[in-house]
Protein backbone atom coordinates (compact mmCIF):
# COMPACT_ATOMS: atom_id res chain seq x y z
CA UNK A 1 0.00 0.00 0.00
CA UNK A 2 2.86 2.46 0.96
CA UNK A 3 4.31 2.51 -2.84
CA UNK A 4 0.50 3.98 -4.07
CA UNK A 5 0.32 6.58 -1.11
CA UNK A 6 3.85 8.02 -1.49
CA UNK A 7 3.51 8.25 -5.27
CA UNK A 8 -0.03 8.69 -6.41
CA UNK A 9 -1.27 10.66 -9.21
CA UNK A 10 -3.54 13.46 -7.75
CA UNK A 11 -6.86 12.34 -8.99
CA UNK A 12 -6.63 8.89 -7.93
CA UNK A 13 -8.52 7.33 -4.78
CA UNK A 14 -5.48 6.87 -3.55
CA UNK A 15 -4.80 10.48 -3.35
CA UNK A 16 -8.02 11.15 -1.30
CA UNK A 17 -6.54 8.64 1.31
CA UNK A 18 -3.15 10.15 0.93
CA UNK A 19 -5.00 14.18 2.22
CA UNK A 20 -7.36 12.07 4.40
CA UNK A 21 -7.00 13.54 8.34
CA UNK A 22 -6.47 9.50 9.30
CA UNK A 23 -3.38 9.08 7.04
CA UNK A 24 -2.12 12.68 8.15
CA UNK A 25 -1.79 11.52 11.34
CA UNK A 26 0.54 8.20 9.87
CA UNK A 27 3.27 9.79 7.91
CA UNK A 28 5.88 9.97 10.30
CA UNK A 29 5.41 6.00 10.98
CA UNK A 30 4.66 5.07 7.48
CA UNK A 31 7.54 3.09 6.93
CA UNK A 32 7.19 1.42 10.28
CA UNK A 33 3.91 0.61 9.48
CA UNK A 34 2.01 -3.16 9.93
CA UNK A 35 -1.43 -4.25 10.21
CA UNK A 36 -1.19 -4.37 14.11
CA UNK A 37 -0.19 -0.64 14.21
CA UNK A 38 -2.60 0.17 11.25
CA UNK A 39 -5.13 -0.90 13.28
CA UNK A 40 -4.36 0.18 16.53
CA UNK A 41 -3.93 3.53 15.07
CA UNK A 42 -7.32 3.46 13.11
CA UNK A 43 -9.42 2.74 16.49
CA UNK A 44 -7.34 5.24 18.34
CA UNK A 45 -8.05 8.11 15.76
CA UNK A 46 -12.44 7.22 15.53
CA UNK A 47 -11.98 7.33 19.36
CA UNK A 48 -10.77 10.63 19.04
CA UNK A 49 -12.84 11.58 15.90
CA UNK A 50 -15.90 10.78 18.40
CA UNK A 51 -15.09 12.38 21.43
CA UNK A 52 -14.28 15.58 19.05
CA UNK A 53 -17.73 15.31 17.34
CA UNK A 54 -19.15 14.86 21.12
CA UNK A 55 -18.21 18.94 21.90
CA UNK A 56 -19.26 19.94 18.66
CA UNK A 57 -22.58 21.69 18.63
CA UNK A 58 -24.93 19.69 17.24
CA UNK A 59 -24.02 16.47 18.98
CA UNK A 60 -26.84 15.57 21.17
CA UNK A 61 -28.53 12.77 18.72
CA UNK A 62 -24.90 11.29 18.64
CA UNK A 63 -24.28 11.35 22.85
CA UNK A 64 -27.64 9.32 22.83
CA UNK A 65 -25.98 6.62 20.79
CA UNK A 66 -23.71 3.93 22.68
CA UNK A 67 -19.94 4.70 22.98
CA UNK A 68 -18.72 1.79 21.22
CA UNK A 69 -16.58 1.10 17.92
CA UNK A 70 -19.04 -1.39 16.59
CA UNK A 71 -21.74 -2.02 14.11
CA UNK A 72 -25.40 -0.84 15.85
CA UNK A 73 -27.40 -4.01 16.90
CA UNK A 74 -30.27 -2.21 14.95
CA UNK A 75 -28.55 -3.31 11.80
CA UNK A 76 -27.90 -6.83 12.78
CA UNK A 77 -30.72 -8.19 14.94
CA UNK A 78 -34.06 -9.75 13.33
CA UNK A 79 -36.43 -7.67 12.70
CA UNK A 80 -39.06 -6.52 10.10
CA UNK A 81 -37.98 -4.08 7.07
CA UNK A 82 -40.44 -1.39 8.81
CA UNK A 83 -39.10 -1.88 12.16
CA UNK A 84 -35.49 -1.35 11.28
CA UNK A 85 -36.57 1.74 9.56
CA UNK A 86 -38.73 2.80 12.10
CA UNK A 87 -35.76 2.65 14.57
CA UNK A 88 -33.44 4.11 12.10
CA UNK A 89 -35.06 7.37 12.09
CA UNK A 90 -35.76 7.38 15.69
CA UNK A 91 -31.61 6.76 16.33
CA UNK A 92 -30.88 9.14 13.66
CA UNK A 93 -33.68 11.61 15.04
CA UNK A 94 -35.76 11.91 11.81
CA UNK A 95 -40.06 11.55 12.24
CA UNK A 96 -42.04 10.46 9.27
CA UNK A 97 -42.70 13.40 6.99
CA UNK A 98 -39.71 15.81 8.29
CA UNK A 99 -41.33 18.61 9.75
CA UNK A 100 -44.04 17.66 12.58
CA UNK A 101 -47.33 18.04 12.51
CA UNK A 102 -50.38 18.71 14.94
CA UNK A 103 -50.50 15.56 17.56
CA UNK A 104 -54.15 13.73 16.64
CA UNK A 105 -54.89 13.25 20.26
CA UNK A 106 -53.17 17.50 21.67
CA UNK A 107 -53.91 19.26 18.61
CA UNK A 108 -52.19 22.22 20.03
CA UNK A 109 -49.14 20.44 19.63
CA UNK A 110 -46.71 19.78 17.46
CA UNK A 111 -45.80 15.80 17.34
CA UNK A 112 -42.18 16.30 17.62
CA UNK A 113 -39.43 13.85 19.33
CA UNK A 114 -40.24 15.63 23.33
CA UNK A 115 -44.01 15.29 22.70
CA UNK A 116 -44.04 12.04 21.52
CA UNK A 117 -42.52 10.95 24.42
CA UNK A 118 -45.05 12.40 26.94
CA UNK A 119 -47.67 11.12 24.55
CA UNK A 120 -47.16 7.58 23.92
CA UNK A 121 -46.37 7.66 27.87
CA UNK A 122 -42.57 6.01 26.73
CA UNK A 123 -41.21 6.16 30.47
CA UNK A 124 -44.32 4.22 32.17
CA UNK A 125 -44.66 1.37 29.00
CA UNK A 126 -40.84 0.61 29.23
CA UNK A 127 -40.70 0.75 33.39
CA UNK A 128 -37.94 3.57 33.23
CA UNK A 129 -37.77 6.61 35.38
CA UNK A 130 -38.69 9.63 34.41
CA UNK A 131 -34.89 10.99 35.23
CA UNK A 132 -33.98 8.95 31.51
CA UNK A 133 -34.40 11.77 29.23
CA UNK A 134 -34.76 9.66 25.46
CA UNK A 135 -36.38 6.31 26.96
CA UNK A 136 -36.16 4.84 23.52
CA UNK A 137 -32.31 5.66 22.51
CA UNK A 138 -31.47 3.98 26.20
CA UNK A 139 -33.25 0.84 25.30
CA UNK A 140 -31.57 0.45 21.74
CA UNK A 141 -28.56 1.36 23.29
CA UNK A 142 -28.69 -1.53 25.58
CA UNK A 143 -29.80 -4.20 22.49
CA UNK A 144 -27.56 -7.03 22.53
CA UNK A 145 -25.02 -6.86 19.79
CA UNK A 146 -25.11 -10.85 19.57
CA UNK A 147 -28.43 -13.44 20.54
CA UNK A 148 -26.58 -15.87 21.28
CA UNK A 149 -25.26 -16.46 25.41
CA UNK A 150 -27.81 -13.86 26.31
CA UNK A 151 -28.24 -13.82 30.18
CA UNK A 152 -31.45 -15.50 30.80
CA UNK A 153 -32.90 -12.49 32.68
CA UNK A 154 -32.10 -10.03 30.34
CA UNK A 155 -34.07 -12.20 27.71
CA UNK A 156 -37.22 -12.05 29.85
CA UNK A 157 -36.69 -8.75 29.90
CA UNK A 158 -36.04 -7.71 25.97
CA UNK A 159 -39.21 -10.30 25.56
CA UNK A 160 -41.23 -7.91 27.66
CA UNK A 161 -39.87 -4.68 26.33
CA UNK A 162 -39.02 -5.38 22.67
CA UNK A 163 -42.45 -5.88 21.69
CA UNK A 164 -43.41 -2.23 23.42
CA UNK A 165 -40.90 -0.26 21.57
CA UNK A 166 -41.75 -1.56 18.51
CA UNK A 167 -45.36 -1.04 19.09
CA UNK A 168 -44.35 2.69 20.31
CA UNK A 169 -42.55 3.40 17.39
CA UNK A 170 -45.54 1.76 15.14
CA UNK A 171 -47.72 4.43 17.12
CA UNK A 172 -45.54 7.25 16.31
CA UNK A 173 -45.37 5.98 12.63
CA UNK A 174 -49.37 7.15 12.55
CA UNK A 175 -49.53 10.02 14.52
CA UNK A 176 -46.57 11.51 12.49
CA UNK A 177 -48.58 11.41 10.13
CA UNK A 178 -51.59 12.99 11.95
CA UNK A 179 -53.47 9.60 11.78
CA UNK A 180 -54.95 7.32 15.05
CA UNK A 181 -52.87 4.22 15.12
CA UNK A 182 -53.93 0.95 14.52
CA UNK A 183 -53.09 -2.13 16.58
CA UNK A 184 -49.94 -3.66 15.59
CA UNK A 185 -49.55 -7.31 13.73
CA UNK A 186 -47.23 -9.16 16.11
CA UNK A 187 -44.71 -6.18 16.77
CA UNK A 188 -41.14 -7.60 17.22
CA UNK A 189 -42.25 -11.00 16.70
CA UNK A 190 -38.82 -11.87 15.01
CA UNK A 191 -36.73 -10.71 17.34
CA UNK A 192 -38.89 -12.05 20.19
CA UNK A 193 -38.91 -15.73 18.43
CA UNK A 194 -35.04 -15.96 18.32
CA UNK A 195 -34.81 -14.92 21.72
CA UNK A 196 -37.29 -17.56 23.01
CA UNK A 197 -35.37 -20.30 20.64
CA UNK A 198 -32.30 -19.28 22.85
CA UNK A 199 -34.25 -19.33 26.44
CA UNK A 200 -35.07 -23.25 25.45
Amino acid sequence: MLPYLQSVHAKSKWSKFANSPFWKTLTDQANNLNPSIFKSKRIEFLRQSYVTKLQEKHSKLLACCRPELAVDAILRLPMTRIERDRCLRWRFGWLPLGKPQPCPFHPSELFNKRHSIQCLQMHTRLFLPQTIEDPLSFLLNKLPQKTKKIPKLSITAWLIRWPVICSILHEMDYLAHNQLPVPAHNPGNLFVQQLSTNSS
